[in-house]
């Protein structure tokens, strides 16, 4: 293409030259000519007149004559270049006359009448035929070169439309030969590239040439003899390690399944397949989801398995299993398998563990059944301790003195802590034991609010702390138990009061979104630590501020998250140290 590019640039470089010497010849050899002689004609025309004018205005003869001087110059200038400029056959004749001719008639100069109508008139008639006749053969000589300049067009012309042609006709067969040589090599290339994507590493590409596709050929057979030569050296080790990897997984006590990205069984051992009382291969090779249609066990088990959540138990509960003869208690563990941490994007499995808790749950079932009990059996005789100590004081028994009026007062604080104590930890079990205990109603959320408020003015006046409630006029029934939820506001009423200094404000607000009411408690406390947000709900956790400062022993928010969580509901907190902590809990309308 480069080559015919420069052929046509040659030609028509070539035919614009030859188009501009012959248009120069033109202006250069007639058209100053003609312009001369129409010069000259004008001129004397000029000259004629002011004769005529001289001889009938004499008053006037130095205007007239001035006239005649200035077209006489003309008239000699022009004279002079047409005489350097003799081109065509005969132009010199005719200059050579044209130079007597105005002698002649200048020699007549001043003149008469009488000789300005005989001598003069034949003189100028003559003069004036020389110019026209000057003009004439300049004009003949332009035509021709006209025509010449033509001939170079059409011929210019002719030539560039048969060489565009042949050019064109040679790329229109070339461009039908790249395919051959080109494209062919390229879409081959394309092709065992897309096979080793496939992992088909014995493919090849023959080379036909040395050019740079033939290199990359070369280029890319060597690629494809050394993947080769990497798969076959390290599939004995892949096959080695995965051997490994399903007898570990076989040999786990707990059940197992791996599910590949598209939730597909790849591997499930013996314990799991009992579990779910299905055989393995009816499982290997299966969507999870299309197994689930039929297993509601294992529609349980892959239920938001794109969101893992840990090992906890599935609704607040275990999976209970009956398996050995017996029924087992399970907890699901979803383990999502990254390729890139901490990214979900990139998951490229999913690792669903069974584990058997059954002892544990009996642990934590005899745990609550014992702290249940104990707290029962405490609560009687500390009740007695509590009245005894009461009528010690009582100075009809007798007087005390002050020393033991204070050791008595200590006494019944103690006692009074540990009543506290031991009620927590019968609600705590209650609370537990979850919603069997729970007397669910439709309930308006002033009632609660009415419940909650009253028994905790006297403590905010005591406090000098100000209690501001904000309740809307129209608030949707929700289902909960009254009391349970009443005792939550209670307890973050009475933990906002606490923590806030004298002339602080607890601020308790009722409000309905999104068919949920939300109920919350904000102080203008001490505030929590950032590290200690995670805890707060924690059994027996306690921040080393409150410890210091006040008696309990940390159960009253884990007990309000049981009461919550069991409800349905959802218990959250936020804080700013020096600034106080806002609690917020929500519960579902009927």
């Amino acid at each position: 293409m480069t080559l015919f590019i420069a052929l046509l640039s040659i030609a028509s470089t070539y035919f614009i030259q030859r188009l501009g010497t012959a248009s120069e010849h033109i202006m250069k050899d007639n058209f100053k000519s003609i312009y001369n002689a129409n010069m000259m004609a004008s001129a004397l025309d000029e000259m004629d007149n002011a004769l005529y004018k001289q001889i009938v205005d004499p008053k006037h003869y130095d205007l007239y004559h001035t006239s005649f001087i200035r077209n006489s110059a003309v008239f000699d200038e022009n004279l002079k270049q047409a005489s350097s400029n003799v081109t065509e056959p005969g132009e010199e004749l005719i200059v050579n006359r044209l130079h007597q001719r105005y002698e002649h008639y200048l020699a007549f100069v001043p003149i008469d009448v009488q000789t300005y109508l005989t001598v003069n008139a034949q003189a100028y008639d003559s003069l004036k035929a020389s110019c026209l006749e000057l003009f004439a053969i300049n004009k003949k000589g332009m035509d021709i070169r006209n025509s010449r300049a033509k001939e170079v067009s059409n011929e210019a012309a002719l030539y560039t439309i048969i060489l565009a042609g042949v050019i064109l006709l040679i790329a229109v067969l070339t461009l039908f030969g790249l395919p051959a040589l080109v494209i062919n090599p390229i879409t081959e290339l394309t092709n065992k590239i897309k096979a080793i994507a496939n992992r088909k590493y014995s493919e090849r590409v023959e080379v036909h040439s040395k050019d740079e596709i033939g290199e990359l050929a070369t280029s890319f057979n060597q690629m494809a003899i050394k993947l080769d030569e990497y798969e076959r050296s390290n599939i004995d080790a892949l096959i080695a390690e995965k051997k490994q990897s399903e007898a570990i997984v076989k040999s786990m006590n707990d059940g197992v399944l791996v599910l590949d990205r598209n939730y597909s069984f790849v591997l499930v051992n013996p314990i799991a397949c009992e579990l779910l009382g299905i055989q393995e291969n009816d499982l290997l090779g299966k969507n999870a989801n299309d197994v689930a249609q039929h297993n509601n066990l294992i529609a349980t088990l892959v239920e938001n398995i794109a969101t893992p959540t840990g090992p906890k138990p599935i609704d607040g509960a275990y999976l209970r299993i009956y398996f050995n003869g017996k029924e087992e208690y399970f907890l699901k563990d979803i383990i999502r398998i990254e390729r890139t941490e901490g990214d979900p994007s990139t998951a490229i499995g999913y690792v669903i563990e069974l584990k058997n808790v059954s002892e544990f749950k009996a642990l934590d079932e005899a745990k609550s059944t014992f702290v249940t009990t104990v707290s029962h059996e405490l609560r009687t005789p500390l009740s007695a301790l509590n009245m005894s100590l009461r009528l010690l004081q009582d100075e009809r028994i007798g007087p005390m003195n002050e020393e033991q009026s204070r050791i008595l007062s200590a006494m019944k604080e103690e006692i009074r802590r540990l009543i506290r104590i031991v009620g927590e930890l019968l609600e705590l079990s209650r609370a537990e034991i979850g919603a069997e205990l729970m007397h669910i109603s439709e309930v308006s959320p002033d009632s609660i609010v009415d419940a909650a408020v009253t028994p905790m003015m006297l403590q905010a006046d005591q406090k000098q702390v100000l209690l501001e409630i904000e309740l809307p006029s129209e608030l949707p029934l929700i289902k909960a138990d009254n009391s349970k939820i009443a005792w939550v506001l209670i307890n973050l009423l009475s933990n906002a009061i606490r923590f806030t200094p004298a002339g602080g404000k607890v601020t308790l607000s009722v409000s309905a979104k999104d068919n949920q009411v939300e109920f919350l408690v904000a102080d203008t406390g001490i505030g929590i630590e950032p590290q200690h947000l995670a805890k707060i709900f924690d059994k027996f956790f306690q921040t080393s501020k409150v410890a210091a400062t006040h008696s309990g022993v940390g159960l009253g928010l884990a007990i309000s998250k049981e009461i919550i969580e069991a409800h349905g509901g959802k218990i959250t907190v936020t804080s700013e140290v020096g600034k106080g902590s806002t609690f917020r809990f929500y519960l579902k309308t009927s």
